[in-house]
């Protein structure tokens, strides 16, 4: 075997390796994404999405009661005039 051949021949080497440990990384990334999705699970948490879903439903619904309020505050002053 000639030398560039050696050379060849350990390049695939090594990108066969670099491409192994690559598949193990993303199987790596995988298994501790369920087992978090799992944790999150077992104590009943929310989501990021979620939670910033509800958090413009609550500020949201405090604008709308803020103008009720107003408006009733409003009615309150003409019934009492009459």
């Amino acid at each position: 075997m000639n030398k560039e051949k050696k050379i060849n021949s350990l390049f695939s080497l090594a990108s066969g390796v670099i491409n192994g440990l690559e598949g193990v990384k993303v199987q790596s990334k995988e298994r501790v994404k369920a087992r978090v999705n799992k944790i999150i699970e077992k104590f009943n948490l929310v989501t990021e999405k979620d939670f910033n879903e509800l958090k413009e439903m609550t500020i949201k619904a405090r604008e709308e009661n803020e103008i009720l309020l107003k408006k009733v505050r409003v009615l309150e002053k003409k019934m009492k005039n009459m």
